[in-house]
């Protein structure tokens, strides 16, 4: 047979691009995903990969589309850094990430990313009974967890602020508007809305609660959502204008009197 001789040729490979990549994860329902149409260029350093990455969508089970405005990322075996990106919900860029994801032979390793968002629109997000009853924009701050082993579910905290928001088509706040004779809570305009959150699996705690309507409501307390079950400690406060209009509201429910609204 033929000896293997030496090559007078050398190849470096310096720049690898991919103008349309389709990449995809999860086998359950709930935790299908995908980058699709993306523009990938990858570089090496030294053993290690980093890669850049613009246009195209990222899709995740129970998230709305965002389009990929620029992603960087260095992979160094086991380990995948997401070292920055941008990713937007419409025309703006709404939100950025950075993390990591390990990934262990054999199985194993785990995620931890960071999302921050700045004037996200709150309603792609909705599902079920709030969607199109609820509208606004929010500033918010995520820590994103996940072991990847079987039955692992992911958890996150962070928290939340809106800078508008507004209810309407709630038939309950209708029929507030109604008792009280302030058509105002039909088209109910938050002037705050914000709160700390914890969330895992099925279980949702909120911390910090606050929500105010000026004039007309103000709640503020902690509550936590499992198993569609609501536990919570909530003060709820509402201005004397809204109270007089029934009967011993003021007498028998909320009798505690500060900062402009009286309290139960």
């Amino acid at each position: 047979p033929q000896e293997d001789t030496p090559s007078p040729l050398k190849l470096v490979i310096s720049e690898t691009i991919i103008r349309q990549l389709d990449l995809f994860w999860g086998d359950k329902a709930e935790a299908i995903g995908a980058i699709r149409g993306a523009l990938v260029k990858f570089y090496p350093d030294g053993p290690d990969l980093n890669a850049l990455a613009s246009d195209g969508t990222l899709e995740q089970s129970g998230w709305p589309k965002l389009r990929i405005v620029r992603l960087e990322a260095h992979y160094a075996k086991p380990r995948l850094e997401l070292r920055s990106a941008h990713f937007a919900i419409g025309k703006a860029e709404d939100m950025t990430a950075t993390g990591f994801f390990d990934f262990l032979e054999g199985g194993g390793g785990g995620m931890q990313v960071k999302l921050q968002a700045t004037r996200l629109p709150a309603e792609p997000f909705l599902k079920g009974y709030w969607k199109g009853k609820f509208a606004g924009r929010f500033n918010g701050e995520t820590q994103l967890e996940k072991k990847f082993q079987p039955g692992e579910k992911a958890s996150a905290q962070g928290a939340v602020k809106f800078l508008e928001a507004e209810l309407h088509d709630v038939p309950m706040l209708d029929k507030v508007a109604a008792l009280t004779r302030h058509p105002q809570f039909a088209h109910l305009e938050l002037e705050e809305l914000s709160a700390r959150y914890e969330w895992t699996g099925s279980r949702l705690k909120l911390s910090e609660l606050r929500v105010e309507a000026k004039k007309l409501i103000r709640v503020e307390g902690s509550l936590t959502i499992a198993d569609e079950q609501i536990d919570g400690d909530l003060q709820i406060g509402a201005t004397a204008d809204v109270l007089d209009t029934i009967p011993g509201a003021r007498e028998k429910v909320f009798t505690r009197a500060h900062d402009g609204y009286y309290w139960t």
